[in-house]
């Protein structure tokens, strides 16, 4: 990792480019609030699953998904279906 001692020219007033002092940049678009609801809802699933704490103001994201996902029953892989139901 390369420490940097000392502010870049033009750190502070936010118009450096990184990229000109030999610095890799890797560009993310924010995320979407449909899509920050949806990793807390994951984490939350996780979360709950390994603890077993239940936080009352995360409950309503396990709303928001599907009943199987939120009781941690495994969600079938694309093409396993029943083999009753043919």
């Amino acid at each position: 990792m390369i420490k940097i001692e000392r502010a870049l020219p033009g750190e502070h007033d936010g118009t450096m480019s990184p990229e000109v002092y030999g610095f890799d940049v890797i560009r993310e678009e924010p995320l979407s609030k449909e899509e920050e609801d949806e990793r807390v809802r994951r984490l939350y699933i996780k979360a709950k699953k390994l603890s077993g704490t239940v936080i009352p103001k995360l409950e309503p994201y396990l709303e928001e998904g599907s009943p199987e996902e939120a009781s941690g029953a495994p969600k079938p892989a694309a093409g396993d279906e029943d083999e009753t139901a043919r």
